[in-house]
């Protein structure tokens, strides 16, 4: 695949559910490999290559990774209640919309061992910034430990409703929070 954008939509034959997150927006992939067969199990395990992958307008429909993220965070049980209530407006807007809205994404990819993997995934909106690396089973299987930096306004907003967190913070001011990701697709 090279120099051609594609809108990036599930197949009709996607096992995905309307409820589920769906990533869209345009994609441009330029890869080269290698694969022996004419089976997908066979391609699957003996692809090898490079490639780069670059999506733009994309959005994570159905999917607010930062409220995601908070509600998960098992130290402080009834942690969105709490920002909710003591969030200013402005900033509760960001922790209730619908869906995450990306800054354009380029991401290196290697293929081997029946694998996409991803050294430097990098995944920002207005509000965070998502690092990490991952593996892609070309199963559908995803496993990506990563660190979300929250943007230091936010941060500080978050804190001053949550001073438990404060911890979390940086020498920047900004909120860090391990996250994984992981399951298999559509399923994550």
């Amino acid at each position: 695949i090279s120099g051609m954008a594609y809108p990036v939509i599930p197949s009709e034959r996607s096992e995905s559910r309307d409820d589920e997150p769906q990533l869209r927006g345009r994609l441009d992939a330029d890869f080269e490999g290698r694969a022996q067969g004419l089976a997908w199990t066979q391609i699957s395990r003996t692809l090898t290559g490079q490639g780069r992958v670059n999506v733009q307008e994309a959005r994570i429909e159905r999917l607010n990774i930062l409220r995601e993220v908070f509600q998960r965070l098992s130290i402080l049980p009834g942690l969105m209640k709490s920002l909710q209530a003591k969030l200013p407006a402005s900033y509760q807007a960001k922790l209730t919309a619908r869906d995450t809205i990306l800054e354009p994404i380029d991401l290196a990819v290697t293929a081997q061992d029946g694998a996409l993997t991803f050294p430097h995934l990098q995944l920002a909106t207005d509000s965070f910034q998502l690092e990490g690396a991952g593996r892609l089973g070309l199963d559908g299987v995803l496993s990506c430990p990563s660190l979300l930096h929250v943007d230091p306004e936010l941060s500080a907003a978050i804190i001053r409703s949550v001073a438990e967190l404060q911890p979390l913070a940086d020498a920047q001011g900004r909120l860090e929070l391990p996250v994984m990701i992981q399951g298999t697709l559509p399923r994550v």
